[in-house]
């Protein structure tokens, strides 16, 4: 159980999201980890 499931065990809106990538894990998670996902889905300030 994930600790915001005690927090709100019967959310209304769950998203889940899965990319496949031909990269190894390390190389993808030190690319994503710094993606801003708010700024891509166009709702941030745009530079």
């Amino acid at each position: 159980m994930r600790s915001i499931q005690s927090f709100i065990p019967n959310p209304r809106h769950t998203e889940i999201h899965r990319i496949f990538v031909n990269a190894l894990p390390e190389k993808a998670w030190e690319a994503a980890r710094y993606m801003d996902a708010y700024r891509i889905a166009g709702t941030g300030n745009q530079v």
